[in-house]
């Protein structure tokens, strides 16, 4: 198991083009961004400020977090490129009705499909949602709560997605939210993909927390694999 680490890109004014600068520096295999359909909150961009202009200035996979704020099921022309990946977050009333308009999406561009969970689902209905996509993605915060803490009850929920969903279906599982550097180690050992945002962007030096995180990463899934890299 090799952890993707991907840097998350907020909205605030000036910081996507310079976030975008960073992690093609930084040579980021996959970046993160979190998109609104209908209405959103401060820190989600939507597609009026992500659009496929924004989308050019990241050489890197982008994974478009989608979150469904509005009754209408049109899916929108998301620019998605090929090797993207498209992860749904919708409330579990839509997903009958939401999920298969972007899953349609995804495999129209060539995308991946991902779809994000948050605690409160249980690992019964989180396996069945898992079958229905590559990336099982658990939110930890609440939706809008970017630089929130994580929510403990992350670490056994992902302990038991491993063990009963991993094990048995081909689908990665990543944590959203709240990955801090405590967390960080703790949760390369249950997770395929990390989301972080201010635990790097708001690091003093932030090419060598890149570099650090890393080091981390490489280091436990050595351990996890048996001290085989």
């Amino acid at each position: 198991m090799n952890v993707t680490i991907t840097p998350s890109i907020i909205r605030c004014p000036g910081v996507l083009r310079d976030r975008a600068t960073i992690t093609n520096r930084l040579g980021c295999e996959r970046v993160h961004v979190d998109i609104a359909l209908g209405f959103g909150y401060p820190v989600i961009l939507t597609l009026d400020s992500f659009g496929i202009q924004e989308r050019n200035w990241f050489q890197s996979s982008i994974d478009m977090h989608v979150f469904s704020f509005v009754k209408s099921y049109d899916v929108p022309n998301l620019p998605l490129r090929e090797g993207d990946r498209l992860i749904a977050h919708c409330f579990p009333g839509e997903r009958n009705l939401f999920l298969p308009a972007l899953r349609r999406v995804a495999s129209d561009h060539g995308a991946y499909f991902g779809i994000c969970v948050d605690l409160s689902t249980s690992i019964v209905d989180a396996e069945e949602i898992a079958q229905q996509c590559d990336l099982l993605m658990v939110l930890s915060i609440p939706i809008g709560g970017s630089g929130l803490p994580l929510d403990l009850r992350a670490i056994p929920f992902l302990a038991k997605a491993r063990e009963d969903i991993a094990s048995k279906i081909n689908c990665a599982i990543g944590i959203d939210g709240g990955v801090t550097e405590w967390s960080f180690g703790t949760l390369c050992a249950y997770v395929d993909v990390m989301v972080v945002g201010g635990l790097l962007f708001g690091a003093p030096d932030i090419e060598q927390r890149w570099k650090d995180l890393l080091e981390i990463s490489a280091r436990i899934t050595k351990i996890e694999n048996g001290g085989v890299s």
